[in-house]
């Protein structure tokens, strides 16, 4: 889909800074108010743009963050193949792979036989299972699709609000309900959310500013990949040498991480999704990235890899953390 300039500048302000002020914006973007809400209204209503509110993964109490990726053995069509722990699954032709959370390896555990039960075992000539503690996880980059975008656009836009969070106290079991139902349904008003629970708007409202303002929740903007002309998925896990960790953070500036839109990893283990124009970029950027992992010095074996199309894909979870934080807080509609 062909953006004008006014769109392509709307869409990375949002992408950039999906919290601001649209005043605010709108200055910083150079147009007038009315022109970056008509560019948002179209955005939105074609389905290139939405909002989500990503939470805080270590502070809901998700123990795990866990990957896997196969192919599905049992005769069943790929869009059906889900799970209340995953938050990104993308299937193609009976392959694929999903990202998920989980409260504890038991819940973990069980979660996986009753997806062994409903599909059949996974197969495939790689496959694998990674798991990571999230208390020892950096998370540099979760449905961030910014650095992506800017980059294929070659366009930069300004950053006009503060990514510094205020003091943490933590979610009560008595606010859980709120937010959940505010993760579930980003673009619910808090009267409607009130209306929903059962409780007062302004309990939503100060809620739900004090999620945000403590960190614990994170407006954050995707795009359509497909609408916006991009081929290749790329899923990828590795298993590092823990003394270069410190010193592949310190360098990441040198390295073409603008592609990923997760990235999650410890000193052993990382995990990683990233989306390209083309199968040739892909394979360019994958690469040049493999002349740094160099498995003799810095990675344990070959990291595993696994490319699907885009196009042909099915996202039966697409950054949607409403199912798995709904099963971290054992809430039951």
């Amino acid at each position: 889909m062909n953006l004008s300039k006014t769109e392509k500048r709307a869409l990375l302000g949002y992408l950039r800074n999906p919290d601001a002020n649209p005043g605010y914006l709108a200055d910083a973007l150079d147009m007038s108010y009315w022109t970056l809400i008509k560019t948002r209204k179209k955005l939105t209503e074609s389905g290139i743009l939405r909002f989500i509110w990503a939470p805080d993964l270590k502070r809901i109490g998700a123990g795990i963050v866990f990957s896997g990726f196969g192919a599905i053995k049992k005769e069943e069509s790929a869009p059906e193949v889900s799970s209340d722990l995953l938050f990104f699954t993308a299937m193609e032709d009976r392959k694929g792979f999903g990202i998920g959370i989980s409260r504890d390896y038991s819940c973990l555990y069980r979660g996986l036989m009753e997806f062994s039960e409903r599909y059949g075992y996974l197969g495939a000539e790689s496959f694998g299972i990674t798991m990571l503690p999230s208390d020892m996880a950096d998370i540099w980059r979760l449905a961030d699709f910014y650095p992506l975008i800017s980059h294929d656009l070659h366009m930069e836009v300004p950053q006009v609000e503060k990514e510094d969070v205020g003091g943490k106290t933590g979610l009560k079991d008595n606010e859980k309900d709120v937010f959940a139902c505010i993760v579930e349904h980003p673009e619910w008003t808090g009267e409607m959310i009130a209306r929903e629970l059962g409780t007062s708007r302004q309990r939503v409202l100060r809620l739900r500013e004090r999620f945000q303002r403590e960190g614990l929740i994170r407006r954050r903007a995707l795009v359509d990949l497909r609408a916006l002309g991009y081929e290749v998925l790329l899923f990828v896990t590795w298993t590092m040498r823990p003394h270069i960790y410190r010193r592949m953070y310190e360098n990441l500036s040198k390295y073409p991480l603008s592609p990923i839109i997760l990235g999650i990893s410890t000193p052993m283990q990382g995990m990683a999704v990233a989306a390209f124009k083309s199968f040739r970029e892909s394979r360019e950027i994958t690469e040049h990235l493999s002349e740094w992992a160099k498995p003799e010095e810095n990675l344990i074996g070959e990291p595993q890899m696994l490319f699907l199309s885009i196009q042909d894909s099915v996202f039966t979870r697409y950054f949607d953390f409403s199912r798995p934080l709904r099963k971290i807080f054992n809430i039951t509609k």
